[in-house]
């Protein structure tokens, strides 16, 4: 194992990882409690937290039980991939006006839309966690399109 994948240090990491994320998540329910309610890019949040939580636990104990065969089968034979396990990588807008060779905007992808203005997109990929399309300023759109 190289120097950033020792058990130790992936351990601690992923203490230190886990600390946050239970803050974080704690810091929502509590806004939850006060108010009766989350937003919907919150509630989005709190849900990704959980998840990303089971996640490091799930990793936190092959570690501890020393299960090198399951963590190489997940993350490589050298753990070249575990760092990925703490990084999401972002696209930049696409769609309208733009283009991108794998990606699309609404008026490409249906040959036509109903909309004056074409929405833009942009993409989250968390390896081992999550790939996610967000429509890009929505409510700009929104209001173009009721003119």
């Amino acid at each position: 194992m190289q120097n950033s994948t020792k058990p130790k240090d992936l351990l601690r990491r992923l203490k230190k990882t886990l600390t946050t994320l239970n803050r974080e998540s704690n810091a929502l329910v509590a806004s939850y409690q006060k108010r009766g309610g989350l937003t919907q890019n919150k509630m989005k949040r709190y849900q990704d937290l959980q998840h990303f939580r089971a996640i490091l636990e799930g990793v936190e104990r092959l570690v501890k039980e020393k299960n090198k065969k399951a963590l190489l089968a997940m993350f490589g034979e050298h753990l070249e991939f575990l760092p990925l396990l703490f990084h999401c990588l972002y696209s930049s807008p696409f769609g309208s006006n733009r283009w991108h060779p794998a990606m699309v905007g609404e008026q490409s992808m249906k040959r036509g839309t109903s909309n004056y203005f074409d929405k833009t997109y942009s993409v989250e990929f968390c390896p081992f966690r999550t790939l996610t399309q967000f429509s890009n300023q929505t409510d700009t759109w929104r209001k173009r399109n009721d003119q």
